[in-house]
Order: structure tokens, then C-alpha cells, then sequence
């Protein structure tokens, strides 16, 4: 369910757009005496409680307990109630991954190493923390630490905007990192925001090159934003392969993106592995059973891909990564067997016209998987594809069958499609003409 002013038709540059997913056994009741028709054995009751607020406001009073790790979290005691609260969800977001990131810096003064972003084996702390100096800031981060959350209180400008709901006494903030988010769950979020920002990072690089740049420049620069992206994959799952492969087909490597395609088809045809439905438990276990979560992330997951949409990837997709970056999408999601087909067929396009074919072909047979959510950008890439191998009749159907998706939540290509649309029309009519 959408909301805001993106909701209600403003496409301002800078208008917000709030996106929320409310489980189907969260009930929202006006009333107290609404709370008879529902079975509260399995379903979470919420009274809207407007009798406090201002207009436009309402308050979430959690009636019976939820089981939604979210709700959970959000949830804060007011005049011995408990509430649901945006602003905690947020508090709470922003503290552990300050958390995460303050133990990491405690560790590393406490070994004296600090890796290079971008050369991790070179020591940042060689030369300016060790001996004394290193033992007397250890000492002083471990004092924060055995403070917790509350250490936050010291920053002036955190302490400003948190300062209202920590002096509000009908209210009570859990500050305890261990409610707040498990230890595995918090090295696996940092770990793969780290693969995201390697990611983005290699690419852009390579969009800041020029025209000018000299050839061993080139060189130099695309092989570290390769370095980079592998070292991503080091950190991410089995489908951020495919980064390297949009990488290599960007500095036109045909072959060695094919390469790491096949690679990735070969993982992902495992039978343990996790994407989007049931796994084979008895196989997953085999396969990956008492490894670290870290190895099993690597291993065995698999996800769409997502490119932010600011960030140029390959340009077969900057129209509909500006179409959704116009209506406010930071990120463009494909699934990921759509994509790996498209980068497929556009390397072989190059090198081998038939089995580009047979990529189109697998792109054809993966159509039953993607209905609803990533339909639109399914038959988008299955449309570019039709075009590009000039078949403009059943580029059209793919274009407009995108096209006819575009009520689904989280199509944000339509105004890409539309253009598409007429291109092809444009170019359908241009033969008849002759």
C-alpha cells in the first residue's frame, strides 16, 4: 500500500513516497468494542487512538501480541500501554548500525589493524596507533562500549535529535543490543552492505573515465573495479556474481563475462540453494549444514538484482532506470534468472549468433516465474531483447504486455515503456512505408 504525496498524485522532485506492507492477521480496529469479531488467538489487534492527537495523527495501541519481528521492535510502553512506533523503528535501525560499526572499530584497536578500503591488506593504524597511544584509546572506546547506546547521549547532535523521546517520561526505549538485533543477524546485514557498496563503488569509477583517459589508465582502473567486485562477491551471495559479469560485458569482455555466467548458472542449479521458494532441507544441510552464516550467504542465497537507479550499469537499461528514478525509486530490482539470460544473450549477440538465440530462448522459459511483482521488468527485458534482433512484432507484445502490468505495486518502468512503445511503432510503420 502506497502513501504520501506520491499517493496522491504530486511527482515533485524531492516529494516523498512512503511505501508500508501491513501483515494480513494485523487487524486495526476503531474501536474496543470491534475487538469481539476477531479470533485473538491468531490474530494481532492494534486500536487507532485518536483521543491524544492531533489532526491527522493517531495512535497505535497494541492490543494483543504480535509475533512480526518488526511490530516488535517498534513497539514502546506509554502510561503502562504498549504502542507501536515509527520514530523507535527508525532509533533502533540507526543504533545497531551504529553498534555494529563501533564493535568493529573496537576490534580493530584492540589488534592494532586497521584494513585499507581499498587495499584491505595495508594496516591504516601502521605508525599512529600502537603502544601507549593505541592502549589509552582502547580504554576510552571501552568505556563508551560498556555505556551501550546510552554513549550516544555524548554526541551534541545525536543528542538533539534524540533528546525529546529519551527526556519523555511516559516513555520507555530498550537500549539493550542484544533485544535489539541478534549478533549473526548484524554481521550479515553489515556484510552485505559492504558487497552493495563495493558494488556501486566499482561502477561508478569506471562512469567518472573519459574520453581523455590513456589507455593504461583504463587498464589500471577497470582492474581494480574488477578486484573490487570480486572482492564483493567475497561478501555477498550467489547472484551478486552477476555484477561481475555486467562489468565485464560494460568493458566489452564478452568471453570473460560468459565465463562468469556459467559459473553462476552452475551455483545456482544447486539444489540447496535459497531463492524465492522451498529448499531442499536435507540437501541444504548436506551441503552447507554448521558452515558460518557468512558461508552460507556465499553459498547457497540468491536474490534479485537490484541497481540503484542513479548509477549507470549497462546502457541497456538507462531508460528504465530513469523512470523509475523520476517517480522517486532509488533502486530498479530484476529478477535474477531474467537478468542473467539478458547479459547472456547480449555477450553471445557478439560472438555467436546462435546460441544468443538459445539465451533468448532461456529467457522465454523462465516467463511462468515472474507474474506479478517483476513481471513488467521480465517482458521489458525480454522486449529489448526482440528489438534488438529486429524482431519489432514480438518486441511490441513484450512492450506492451509490460505495459499491462503497470498496476502492480513497484512498476515504476511504465514511462520507459511507453517510449519503447513508440520507437518500435515508429519503426514498424518506417518498413511498411518502404
Amino acid at each position: 500500500m502506497t502513501s504520501g504525496s506520491y499517493k496522491v498524485g504530486f511527482r515533485l522532485k524531492g516529494s516523498d513516497k512512503d511505501t508500508m506492507f501491513w501483515p494480513n492477521n494485523h487487524r486495526v480496529i476503531m474501536d474496543m468494542s470491534q475487538s469481539e469479531y476477531y479470533n485473538t488467538a491468531n490474530t494481532t489487534l492494534i486500536l487507532s487512538d485518536i483521543s491524544e492527537s492531533p489532526p491527522g495523527f493517531t495512535l497505535l495501541q497494541l492490543l494483543t501480541p504480535s509475533r512480526v519481528r518488526e511490530v516488535q521492535s517498534a513497539c514502546v510502553i506509554m502510561n503502562d500501554k504498549v504502542f507501536i512506533s515509527s520514530s523507535t523503528f527508525i532509533q533502533l535501525a540507526c543504533s545497531v548500525g551504529f553498534w555494529v560499526c563501533f564493535k568493529l572499530l573496537l576490534k580493530w584497536v584492540y589488534e592494532g589493524i586497521c584494513p585499507n578500503f581499498f587495499i584491505p591488506q595495508n594496516n591504516m593504524f601502521v605508525s599512529k596507533v600502537h603502544g601507549s597511544a593505541q592502549n589509552r584509546l582502547f580504554l576510552q572506546l571501552h568505556e563508551l562500549y560498556k555505556k551501550g547506546l546510552a554513549c550516544l547521549l555524548q554526541s551534541p547532535s545525536i543528542r538533539t535529535y534524540i533528546i525529546d523521546v529519551l527526556y519523555n517520561p511516559r516513555l520507555t526505549i530498550c537500549t539493550d543490543e542484544k533485544l535489539i538485533a541478534p549478533e549473526k543477524y548484524q554481521n550479515i546485514k553489515l556484510q552485505k552492505l559492504t558487497a552493495n557498496m563495493f558494488q556501486h563503488m566499482a561502477f561508478i569509477l569506471k562512469n567518472m573515465q573519459t574520453n581523455t583517459s590513456g589507455n593504461k589508465e583504463i587498464y589500471v582502473a577497470d582492474k581494480n573495479s574488477c578486484d573490487i567486485l570480486k572482492l564483493a562477491a567475497k561478501f555477498g551471495f550467489v547472484s551478486d556474481l552477476l555484477y561481475i559479469a555486467m562489468f565485464y560485458y560494460k568493458t566489452v569482455r564478452y568471453m570473460e563475462a560468459l565465463s562468469v555466467i556459467e559459473m553462476t548458472k552452475v551455483k545456482l542449479a544447486q539444489p540447496y540453494l535459497m531463492y524465492g521458494g522451498p529448499v531442499d532441507r536435507e540437501r541444504y544441510t548436506e551441503a552447507v549444514g554448521g558452515q558460518s552464516w557468512s558461508t552460507k550467504m556465499r553459498q547457497a542465497v540468491a536474490f534479485d538484482i537490484r541497481l540503484d537507479t542513479k548509477i549507470c550499469f549497462i546502457s541497456e537499461l538507462i531508460p528504465e532506470q530513469q523512470s523509475a528514478l523520476q517517480i522517486g525509486y532509488i533502486t530498479l530490482s530484476i529478477p535474477m534468472f531474467a537478468m542473467l539470460h539478458f547479459l547472456e544473450f547480449l555477450c553471445y549477440r557478439h560472438i555467436d549468433g546462435t546460441l544468443s538465440q538459445a539465451a533468448l530462448d532461456d529467457l522465454h522459459h523462465v516467463q511462468g516465474r515472474y507474474v506479478n511483482g517483476g513481471g513488467a521488468i521480465y517482458w521489458e527485458i525480454l522486449g529489448i531483447c526482440q528489438q534488438i534482433t529486429g524482431n519489432l512484432q514480438a518486441a511490441l507484445y513484450s512492450y506492451q504486455q509490460s505495459l499491462s502490468l503497470s498496476h502492480y505495486p513497484f512498476n515504476s518502468i511504465r514511462t520507459a515503456t511507453q517510449r519503447r512503445i513508440q520507437d518500435v511503432v515508429e519503426a514498424i510503420n518506417e518498413l511498411y512505408n518502404h
